[in-house]
């Protein structure tokens, strides 16, 4: 009989190795939470950002905001996330803010839901896409992460929209970064995604992009998502879920948005459904992080400084990625194609009892599948990176 991943299980590990390191067990390295630590094991939280949330403590910061965000939120998730790298028409764009890119993924496959649309999920993925689909009563079906040649796999894609009955289908990709593989669609994978889905005639497509490692990727791979957005928004109805909880290393703030980006007479209703998706769920977001968020976007030196940091802590994961694939490659470790991002993932027969047998050596990741566990990079420093791919392999 199958086991059965605890729908909380990542939150439980990671729990019970800091309890472990708190009470004095030495040498735990807990890799398993989607949070950036710096090499002293500190959250990657700027003076910048520390000291533009200082300064908010005023009635402004309190009041009930509206349900869709402020203005200059909303201006901010433009201005941050889109402009640098895509020459925005904003006339067609409709934005919402959210509590955190899980919000904003919320909102998404809510509608899909109430539009009768069927989801279709990464195999290989986040498994809170499969607990919010439940949630809101979504049909979804997974469509196969890789081909043989470890390349996205458009055919399985094409395969489930060709022999489904539904005349509504949203295909759901996190790109860049993806979690747990750390993939990226390369242009070529782009360009052969919305070539086919410019071709579907007999079924209304949606794409709903997660968004929230955006940062983390390249610049020609940001640029390259928008160029194929910038085709496919002629033809489909694209959901955009950012995050700057991940962004700017605030987690617990839980700020993020949905871009809603249509050229669908129809598009005015749809933002009233979401809205009121967002009143009957959460209220509204968080108005001293909105505010905070505004702040430093807004003001040239705190949007450089913001930028640096990021570019900083890049830096910091491609040394840990490199040793580890490095590490991998000497002893024929299989993983997932990994181009940048918080993680890297490799298959297993047994993730459970792996995870157990790492769990003896102190040693704590993350069961994503019955047959995945995902080793978040970010929380691990480049000491404990060494040697980890053979102790992993040892494990297994």
């Amino acid at each position: 009989m199958e086991k059965t991943i605890p729908s909380d299980i990542i939150l439980r590990l990671n729990e019970e190795a800091e309890n472990k390191r708190k009470s004095g067990v030495k040498n735990i390295i807990n890799g398993t939470i989607g949070m950036f630590f710096d090499e002293e094991k500190k959250l990657a939280f700027s003076k910048t950002l520390s000291d533009t949330i200082s300064k908010h403590n005023k009635e402004e910061d309190l009041v009930y905001p509206s349900v869709s965000g402020t203005k200059d939120y909303k201006n901010s998730i433009i201005k941050w996330f889109i402009s640098p790298y895509y020459d925005l028409d904003k006339s067609n764009l409709k934005i919402i803010s959210t509590p955190g890119g899980t919000g904003a993924l919320y909102l998404s496959i809510s509608h899909a839901s109430k539009i009768n649309s069927l989801v279709l999920i990464p195999k290989i993925s986040w498994p809170n896409y499969i607990s919010i689909s439940r949630s809101v009563n979504a049909p979804y079906l997974m469509y196969e992460n890789y081909d043989d040649n470890d390349k996205f796999n458009l055919e399985s894609i094409k395969k489930i929209i060709d022999e489904t009955d539904y005349k509504s289908v949203t295909i759901l990709i996190n790109d860049p970064c993806q979690n747990p593989t750390g993939y990226c669609l390369t242009e070529t994978d782009f360009k052969n995604l919305t070539d086919y889905i410019v071709s579907v005639k007999d079924k209304k497509i949606n794409i709903i992009y997660d968004l929230a490692y955006f940062d983390y990727s390249d610049d020609d791979v940001k640029i390259n998502l928008y160029k194929n957005i910038d085709i496919l928004k002629e033809y489909v109805d694209i959901y955009l879920c950012y995050s700057f909880s991940k962004s700017f290393s605030v987690y617990g703030l839980r700020i993020g948005g949905l871009a809603l980006l249509s050229k669908n007479e129809e598009s005015e209703d749809v933002v009233k459904e979401l809205t009121i998706l967002a009143r009957s769920s959460w209220s509204t977001t968080n108005h001293m992080a909105m505010n905070v968020i505004a702040d430093l976007v807004s003001d040239d030196d705190s949007f450089t400084k913001m930028k640096n940091n990021i570019l900083y802590n890049k830096e910091l994961l491609k040394q840990r990625a490199n040793i580890f694939i490095k590490e991998k490659d000497e002893i024929d470790l299989k993983i997932y194609p990994y181009s940048s991002g918080f993680f890297i993932t490799i298959p297993v027969y047994d993730s459970l009892s792996v995870i157990e047998n790492l769990k003896e050596k102190g040693i704590y990741l993350a069961p994503i599948s019955n047959t995945e566990i995902r080793v978040a990079l970010s929380c691990i420093s480049e000491k404990e990176v060494h040697s980890l791919a053979k102790k992993i392999k040892e494990a297994i």
